[in-house]
């Protein structure tokens, strides 16, 4: 009869993000686990497999985290896209974004080396924020707000990788405020983007 798991896998997982997110993959040992997030690295291998399985499973529940948020915080159109992005630099909004940056960023800041597996969960979640975004646009596109020659696939990427930039400058200098020049001037690649009243 299997053994009844003396442990809350979800909030162990919670613990496990925030180790990561704020040490990295490579800079968090097993050892550094066990402290964190309160279980033996045999519970960890038995419910996870190993170091890398409760990083995908750190993933999953991050990036669940984060795209829900996200789409529901761009489930209008550019506006909200023009709301969302002063918020990556605001040091009142997720103080600890700005501290640690973002979990999946970090990650592929460390991308060489990393099995196969990591990498094609990174591009997953790239590919989940790059939709939330792209469908924002095109919602606005079809509502007349954005210009017609706009490739919208491509102003998604663009978006995605300005705020992965964003998000590692704010990570570097520690202060969130570090991003705020940036943030202007993505707001008025924006304004370029929309049709002249």
């Amino acid at each position: 009869m299997a053994r009844t798991k003396e442990f809350d896998p979800q909030e162990v997982l919670q613990k496990a993000v925030c180790t990561f997110w704020k040490h990295g993959y490579k800079g968090t040992s097993i050892s550094d686990l066990e402290k964190a997030i309160g279980i033996t690295r045999f519970s960890i291998y038995n419910t996870w497999g190993d170091k890398e399985g409760l990083l995908l499973a750190s993933f999953n529940l991050y990036a669940r985290w984060t795209t829900e948020k996200l789409e529901k915080e761009l489930s209008g159109g550019i506006e909200d896209i023009e709301r969302f992005i002063p918020t990556l630099a605001d040091p009142e909004r997720e103080p600890f974004e700005g501290r640690y940056g973002c979990l999946i960023v970090n990650t592929i800041l460390e991308a060489p080396g990393m099995s196969q597996k990591v990498i094609d969960e990174i591009k997953a979640y790239r590919k989940l924020m790059k939709q939330a975004f792209l469908d924002a646009l095109r919602r606005s596109q079809e509502w007349g707000e954005l210009r017609e020659d706009l490739n919208l696939d491509d102003c998604a990427d663009y978006l995605l990788s300005t705020i992965n930039g964003l998000v590692t400058t704010n990570r570097l200098e520690q202060d969130k405020k570090a991003s705020a020049p940036a943030v202007r001037v993505l707001l008025d690649v924006l304004k370029s983007w929309k049709v002249k009243d």
